[in-house]
């Protein structure tokens, strides 16, 4: 489980092991266990590729997630660019944005499921 909270930081990821070999993101839900407080600003969740160095390289979410408003209690599935690999020397993690500098006192804890191939 995951712990999101707006006054930590403006930019929070977690990432999950590198693969060995070319991996193919096939699938990603999370689910909303609990969320109380507020933000003034947008606080978003993508799923993305960073490589080891810790440099973005690619948002494999279509849009992303307002975690103020998405549903609690149930899966939800992420709407994934098409063929969407993680190479050797990649690492994948959901990345909690928030639109400006950390404050508020937003509190939302996901759970995060992931299919690679």
């Amino acid at each position: 489980m995951a712990a999101f909270r707006s006054v930590r930081a403006a930019n929070i990821n977690f990432a999950f092991p590198a693969p060995a070999m070319v991996k193919t993101v096939t699938a990603a839900r999370y689910y909303i266990i609990s969320r109380s407080g507020s933000y003034g600003g947008n606080a978003l969740l993508a799923l993305r590729v960073y490589n080891f160095s810790g440099v973005l390289q690619r948002t494999i979410t279509t849009a992303a997630v307002d975690l103020e408003t998405a549903p609690l209690g149930s899966w939800q599935s992420l709407s994934l660019l098409a063929n969407q690999a993680i190479n050797p020397g990649e690492f994948l993690a959901f990345h909690f944005a928030l639109s400006a500098d950390s404050g508020g006192n937003l509190d939302v804890r996901p759970i995060f499921e992931v299919i690679v191939e």
